[in-house]
């Protein structure tokens, strides 16, 4: 099974920090970017965030992402006649995908993993 395309551009959220989330891999979810249980009965298995700080991100609804849950531009690849179909799944040809590159310093969101697999989000601020 492969995760359907639940749009074909990212959404801009506002996290709290310290709020767990639970961000949809399988495409299903009526309350994109985030799990509502649809997932059930098949492989998925939402991926859980916590912010650590405050701020906006911009997540994943294509659901294609290598860099799941942030937006990596693979979402390029589909038009408005993917969204609500499976997509190819996470083993895109990367040399399809394309490179976003920055031009002026940005402030970008990191992660971490702790031993539970939970995911956290920090501000990182970098000159590019």
């Amino acid at each position: 099974m492969k995760p359907v395309v639940a749009n074909n551009k990212p959404v801009k959220v506002t996290l709290a920090k310290g709020e767990a989330y639970a961000f949809c891999t399988c495409g299903r979810s009526s309350q994109q970017p985030f799990c509502d249980g649809s997932h059930v009965g098949t492989d998925f298995k939402p991926q859980q965030l916590v912010a650590e700080e405050a701020g906006d991100a911009y997540l994943c609804q294509c659901k294609h992402s290598s860099n799941l849950p942030f937006c990596d531009g693979s979402h390029k690849q589909f038009n408005e006649s993917s969204i609500g179909k499976e997509g190819p799944g996470l083993g895109v040809d990367a040399s399809k995908i394309p490179l976003l590159v920055p031009q002026k310093k940005s402030l970008l969101w990191s992660l971490s993993t702790n031993l539970r697999g939970t995911v956290y989000l920090r501000w990182a601020t970098t000159a590019l």
